[in-house]
């Protein structure tokens, strides 16, 4: 709800003033920030009588098994090192920053300050792009000392919370909706961004 009166908001003001690559660029941020609360990686697999799924979240940053057997749903978090935790802090440090920078540069941009407006899109643009690759490099460490790769299939043990027994379970991992939407979003602002300035060239 608060994302919706906020797109309307800004849609209203800079459509107003027919400034419509404006209204992309805000509902950008707004979905990036979005992206932050949706899983990032998971796991997913299934056999004849159980069910289990794994999400990666950045905030909270925390990774949560659901598994289900019988009509029986078990959920519990899972282990993540303290290096990986203080990564994921700087990966969301640095998306924060690309989004404060794509509000400044729009202020310089009507100010006509082109010079800051320049650096501001530059800086903002590298967060971004830095942000991906810091967690496509982290999640590929933790993935080598846990499932073996960042993408791919194979067979897991899965256990049950309060039972000692494990259970064979093929299964899918890689990249999630969160991690596709942010990505999605930030070629976006980058193309709508640097539109200008490959025309002026």
């Amino acid at each position: 709800i608060l994302c919706a009166i906020m797109i309307t908001i800004f849609s209203i003001f800079f459509g107003y003033k027919k400034q419509y690559k404006y209204i992309f660029i805000t509902i950008g941020i707004i979905l990036i920030i979005i992206s932050l609360f949706l899983p990032w990686w998971e796991i997913n697999g299934s056999t004849k009588t159980l069910e289990t799924s794994t999400y990666l979240y950045l905030f909270p940053n925390k990774m949560i098994t659901i598994t289900t057997i019988e009509n029986t749903i078990a959920g519990e978090p899972s282990y993540l090192p303290s290096k990986f935790l203080i990564v994921i802090m700087v990966l969301i440090s640095l998306v924060i920053i690309g989004c404060i920078l794509i509000l400044i540069n729009i202020y310089f941009r009507e100010k006509g300050k082109k010079s800051l407006e320049k650096i501001s899109k530059i800086i903002a643009a590298l967060s971004f792009v830095g942000s991906a690759f810091i967690f496509i490099i982290a999640m590929n460490e933790l993935s080598k000392v846990t499932i073996g790769s960042i993408i791919g299939n194979g067979y897991l043990d899965v256990g049950i919370p309060g039972e000692s027994q494990f259970y064979s379970v093929m299964c899918n991992w890689g990249f999630s909706s969160g991690f596709y939407l942010y990505v999605i979003t930030v070629l976006i602002i980058i193309i709508i961004s640097f539109n200008s300035y490959f025309k002026n060239r």
